[in-house]
């Protein structure tokens, strides 16, 4: 219920106003779900499910807050700094978006959401193994091999440095990518982040039948390189 009210006054700025609102009902809906019924450990799973989707929901509001906030104030902020010349630090010109970033409510929301994404995960879905989070289930076979990011695999493929069937350890994703775009022979992917369920590369892979996992422990990544 923190988090509800954080992220319903979070949209009382008329930033992503109905997303936030949603999110809001959401919250309180999970809540109602889990005080009404404790003892059926399936129906807890089932709706720890829905709230772990719900925190990936307001992270991505608190992370879109954010960057607008910074590109709206940082150059701004730049500007009028160096108008004033030395009567201003330089710090507190560079550092003036950010902290005005983590002294708002946004930023409450973005650590109450980490803590409780991370309890929720480790708590109630993912046991021993919170850090790697299946998306797309099966049995792939190939050659392990590492890229930052998908365009880089792309590279690669089009250069003709790796060929045959493979699997993607891949650094970074923005959710947009698609597998069998970027090249032919992924069998599996392995992302070093989170990525929503419902992404477009997570939606993808399960169509193509990609086997899609990710892992946010270095040294379990560490394990398989």
């Amino acid at each position: 219920l923190v988090l509800q009210k954080c992220i319903l006054h979070l949209s009382f700025n008329g930033f992503l106003q109905a997303e936030c609102s949603a999110i809001s009902n959401e919250l309180l809906a999970c809540d109602n779900s889990i005080r009404a019924d404790t003892s059926n450990e399936e129906s807890v799973r089932l709706c720890m499910l829905r709230l772990k989707a719900c925190l990936d929901r307001t992270r991505r509001v608190c992370d879109s807050y954010r960057d607008s906030y910074l590109c709206a104030y940082a150059d701004q902020a730049d500007r009028l700094g160096r108008a004033f010349g030395q009567a201003v630090p330089e710090h507190a010109v560079k550092m003036y978006a950010e902290s005005e970033t983590r002294a708002s409510m946004v930023f409450q929301c973005a650590k109450i959401c980490q803590n409780l994404s991370k309890n929720v995960s480790r708590d109630f879905l993912k046991s021993d193994n919170h850090e790697w989070e299946t998306l797309v289930a099966g049995e792939a076979q190939g050659s392990l091999v590492f890229f930052e990011t998908m365009e880089d695999h792309t590279m690669a493929q089009n250069e003709g440095s790796v060929s045959g069937d493979k699997i993607l350890l891949l650094r970074r994703a923005t959710g947009d990518e698609e597998v069998s775009a970027s090249g032919d022979g992924v069998k599996g992917v392995v992302l070093m982040h989170e990525l929503p369920h419902l992404s477009h590369l997570a939606i993808r892979a399960r169509q193509e039948g990609v086997v899609f996992a990710t892992c946010t422990n270095e040294e379990e990544i560490n394990k398989l390189m």
